[in-house]
């Protein structure tokens, strides 16, 4: 590999490894995946994936968890704080004895275990701007969006 194009073209080195691999280990029949971005929200999607190919809604399987009103029952335990800065109790509050007090100021700590169950429910959607995954499908007709992807900056 030519030292000159390491130096002054970093771009360089990665197309010939890509050359390189494409050459030794080349597979037809997947082409790794894509980014795209949601240019018109669900349920009338489409996802552009460069300047000229626009995917529509009936070539786009949606992994579930992506698609609003999603549910899944969830089960957790753990060990859980709470750390409170001031807790107030006003208005004539009576204690265990009926003594009324007007304003008890408390704070602390509260530590100990917890357990909770029930139902998580998705409430957004893909929307317009969004940037996906997509994998495609071995036959070339159909992708599958993973997920929203994030770039760090």
């Amino acid at each position: 590999m030519n030292k000159e194009i390491k130096r002054y073209n970093p771009n360089a080195v990665y197309d010939d490894l890509s050359k390189s691999l494409h050459d030794k280990f080349s597979n037809p029949s997947w082409n790794g995946p894509f980014l795209g971005t949601v240019i018109s929200a669900p349920p009338e999607l489409q996802v552009q994936i460069d300047e000229k190919i626009i995917l529509t809604k009936d070539k786009i399987i949606v992994a579930w968890e992506k698609v609003k009103d999603y549910n899944r029952e969830f089960r957790e335990e753990g060990n859980i704080e709470i750390n409170i800065s001031e807790l107030n109790v006003n208005a004539n509050t009576k204690d265990s004895g009926g003594d009324t007090h007007n304003n008890i100021i408390a704070s602390g700590t509260v530590k100990g275990t917890y357990k909770a169950d029930g139902t998580n429910w998705w409430t957004d959607e893909l929307k317009v701007g969004d940037l996906v995954i997509l994998n495609e499908f071995k036959n070339q007709k159909k992708f599958y969006l993973v997920d929203v992807a994030f770039q760090y900056k």
